[in-house]
């Protein structure tokens, strides 16, 4: 199965040893993570990035994360998760850097991976989970024509909690 795959401006390839570069400078910004959690060190930039690394390249383990490219250069990072045990369902992720935001990048890479998730995946169910706080996600689901499910809340491990919102889409509803 081909798992790399584009749009008219986007290009979205498997994660790569190479790509800790772009992984740290995401997870370890603090300003791209403020809605997620506090920015990981080096010891946890290091682990994450080698268990993404290796989910995305185990064909036994239901999880993909792509590097997104606009005109050769990198420009984020997203995911696909089967979500619990529940083989059909997913759970979806995208970090941009902070120079590719509020340039249409996150809708069509966000349309992209909902459609790779339904077509190639068969997934029949994609959800988001993000902070009950960051807006702009909320309105490109709901653009998307997510529906929202529910809220909880969630300890961030730094002894504070966030309110995250869910949202989900089915496939028989997808139409982009």
């Amino acid at each position: 199965m081909q798992l790399n795959f584009a749009t008219p401006q986007l290009k979205m390839r498997l994660l790569s040893k190479d790509d800790f570069a772009l992984f740290a400078s995401l997870y370890g910004d603090e300003k791209t993570m403020r809605k997620i959690c506090a920015p990981f060190d080096a010891e946890q930039l290091a682990n994450t990035f080698e268990l993404a690394l290796t989910r995305t390249h185990d064909q036994d383990y239901r999880y993909w994360m792509w590097v997104i490219e606009h005109q050769g250069k990198a420009i984020g990072l997203q995911s696909l998760e089967q979500r619990n045990s529940i083989p059909e369902h997913a759970e979806a992720g995208i970090m941009l850097l902070q120079s590719a935001n509020n340039k249409g990048h996150t809708i069509a890479a966000s349309k992209a991976i909902v459609s790779y998730g339904f077509k190639c995946l068969d997934f029949k169910r994609i959800y988001a989970e993000f902070n009950a706080t960051n807006l702009a996600t909320k309105r490109i689901l709901e653009r998307l024509n997510f529906t929202y499910e529910s809220a909880r809340n969630t300890d961030n491990g730094d002894n504070t909690v966030q309110k995250s919102l869910i949202y989900y889409l089915e496939a028989e509803k997808w139409h982009f």
